[in-house]
C-alpha cells in the first residue's frame, strides 16, 4: 500500500442525542490501483456505531479499529475490534462502551504479509457527561 493520497470528504451532522461523522478517503496501492474507503460514526446515545466500505480487498487481509484517548500530549491507543477482510467489503462494528469525554478513533489496514499497515485519517468524538462530572485527565 502506499501513502494515503487524498482525503475526499469530512462531514459532521447532529439531530438531537444522534451524531454522525463520515470519511472518505483513498490511496493508491503498489500495483497503481485505486483503493477508496468510506468510513462512518455515528454517536447514538451512548454507543459508537462504525460502518465502512471498501471497494477493491485485493490487498487487504484485515482491519482494525482502535479507539485514542488523550493524555496531555500524547494518544493512547487500545484496538477494540479486529476484523478479517471478505467479499462484499461492507462492515459494522458498535463500541458499546465509549469513553466519557472525547476520544479519537481510526481504521487500521492491514496487508496480507502483515508487514504493510495505513491508518484513516481520525474521528474525534465526543461523549455526553453527565450533568455535574468532570472530565478525566
Amino acid at each position: 500500500m502506499k501513502a494515503l493520497k487524498i482525503i475526499l470528504l469530512f462531514v459532521v451532522a447532529s439531530v438531537g442525542s444522534y451524531k454522525a461523522y463520515a470519511q472518505r478517503f483513498r490511496m493508491e496501492e503498489a500495483d497503481n490501483s485505486k483503493l477508496e474507503v468510506v468510513f462512518d460514526a455515528f454517536r447514538i446515545d451512548d454507543e459508537i456505531r462504525f460502518v465502512w466500505n471498501v471497494n477493491n480487498e485485493t490487498n487487504i487481509k484485515s482491519y482494525e479499529i482502535a479507539r485514542g484517548i488523550e493524555t496531555g500530549r500524547f494518544v493512547n491507543w487500545e484496538t477494540l475490534t479486529t476484523v478479517n477482510a471478505k467479499a462484499p467489503g461492507s462492515y459494522t462494528f458498535i463500541d458499546k462502551d465509549p469513553v466519557l469525554g472525547e476520544m479519537h478513533y481510526r481504521l487500521k489496514l492491514i496487508a496480507p504479509d502483515g508487514s504493510s499497515i495505513e491508518y484513516s485519517p481520525l474521528f474525534r468524538i465526543s461523549t455526553p457527561l453527565p450533568e455535574g462530572h468532570v472530565k478525566r485527565e
